[in-house]
């Protein structure tokens, strides 16, 4: 089915386009882009128009109109949606305008402000929940009929039964649920948009196709054994840093030049561990110096990324900074060595546990 991707402004989006660009939305880019669209077309007519309470720490006065809580909701959902599911930035976008179509949308037309709300909790977790199953429903519902219609799918008819001990409208039953999807989405990055196309949208005549991309990417995650948790004893070199991960960097042994490593990482969501990872001792000491550096460049409000791998493909680590001197490090790590891998930031806090990882693991030779 085509799709009329960009659609003329009416007086409701063009003024709706004039309160995006505030600073008090995070995503005012996104907001414009899907203002254009025909989906969000259709479901902001559906705004009534009036003015609700606001945070005045955050807009500046005590009301907005129904309209800027619309897009409040609408700026809180893309955040969820980053924040949750690591996923090619484009197609972030895309699956996004496609679940604004689908029953569950009706969240972001809801008028309570999580922030002033008498019952903030119940706020919040309302808000939470009506987010997922927006955004999952999709392709959620596309797990359930594609498990029925083709038997020889067999992840697809596998999610189907690991799904049947959850409730989709159950508060609590969700969150499981999309500790499922976010695993998938994560191991997958791209190539993930034709899992959330509403069903309505794909012709019969081309199921066999959409079925084969939802295949597809569940084979990712079901042929890793995501119930393999290792431990750590009082010898190991380890933290558990910010974000709840554990990462865990052993030296093993030495040879001429050559470090032997167990590298692991550990949370909720993943658990990996490799007893082979190969750094020499010239990479050992670049990456070292390079982490020390973090913090002490120059505030000359220029972007910069480095990157560095070693000769041993398991782990890679990126380093950026931001023109307002802010720095982050990622680590990839290759946990089978192929181009699949899972990501860990660090910040401040962390990357100076990393420094004392690692001045601590070449102790411990």
């Amino acid at each position: 089915m085509e799709k009329e991707w960009i659609v003329p402004d009416t007086e409701q989006t063009k003024r709706m386009k004039q309160y995006a660009v505030s600073d008090v939305y995070l995503n005012s880019g996104e907001l414009l882009k899907l203002l254009s669209t025909k989906e969000l077309h259709s479901l902001v007519v559906k705004i009534k128009k009036g003015k609700v309470k606001a945070s005045k720490l955050k807009f500046g006065k005590d009301e907005i109109t129904t309209e800027e809580r619309f897009l409040e909701n609408l700026d809180k959902y893309i955040s969820h949606i980053r924040n949750n599911y690591y996923i090619d930035n484009v197609e972030q976008l895309l699956t996004i305008e496609e679940s604004l179509t689908n029953k569950y949308s009706k969240i972001l037309l809801c008028k309570e402000d999580m922030n002033t709300s008498n019952h903030q909790m119940e706020s919040i977790e309302k808000y939470s929940v009506g987010f997922i199953r927006m955004y999952l429903y999709n392709f959620y519902s596309n797990v359930l009929l594609f498990s029925k219609l083709y038997e020889d799918n067999i992840y697809t008819k596998k999610l189907k039964k690991d799904l049947s001990n959850y409730d989709f409208n159950n508060d609590e039953d969700i969150y499981e649920i999309e500790k499922k999807f976010t695993k998938i989405c994560y191991l997958r990055k791209n190539n993930i948009y034709n899992c959330f196309i509403p069903i309505n949208e794909i012709e019969k005549k081309n199921y066999d196709f959409y079925a084969t991309q939802i295949e597809w990417c569940l084979s990712d995650y079901y042929s890793l054994n995501w119930n393999t948790r290792f431990s750590f004893n009082y010898r190991d070199n380890y933290y558990i840093g910010e974000n709840g991960s554990t990462l865990l960097f052993n030296i093993l042994n030495k040879e001429n030049d050559k470090y032997t490593i167990e590298f692991g990482i550990q949370n909720p969501s993943f658990s990996s561990k490799i007893d082979n990872f190969i750094m020499t001792e010239t990479e050992f000491n670049k990456l070292l110096d390079r982490f020390k550096k973090c913090y002490h460049s120059k505030e000359d409000k220029k972007e910069t990324f480095e990157k560095i791998d070693f000769l041993d493909s398991a782990v890679k680590f990126l380093f950026w900074k931001d023109r307002f001197n802010y720095e982050l490090v990622e680590i990839e790590f290759h946990f089978d060595r192929s181009t699949e891998y899972f990501n860990v930031s660090l910040e401040r806090d962390d990357i100076k546990r990393f420094i004392n990882l690692l001045e601590n693991a070449i102790k411990n030779i």
